[in-house]
């Protein structure tokens, strides 16, 4: 079970990193589910690729692990 957990933490610390790489990549994917009545779409796409990117790390470490798990909540 421990190596289960462990694979499960560094496969979510990659996922979301990626992701929010994707963020800038490819902006137009996450715009298209914004919701209208937030202003600034492309600003807080890039907002939240930022957070994804920094708590995905944070992941990775077991220091940080419970930080970035609230973050990413």
């Amino acid at each position: 079970m421990k190596y289960f957990k462990l694979f499960t933490i560094y496969f979510m610390s990659i996922a979301y990193t990626y992701v929010g790489v994707r963020h800038f990549i490819d902006p137009d994917f996450f715009l298209a589910i914004m919701p209208n009545y937030l202003s600034f779409h492309l600003e807080i796409v890039y907002i939240s690729g930022i957070a994804e990117i920094i708590f995905g790390v944070l992941l990775f470490f077991k220091k940080t692990r419970s930080f970035a798990s609230y973050g990413i909540i």
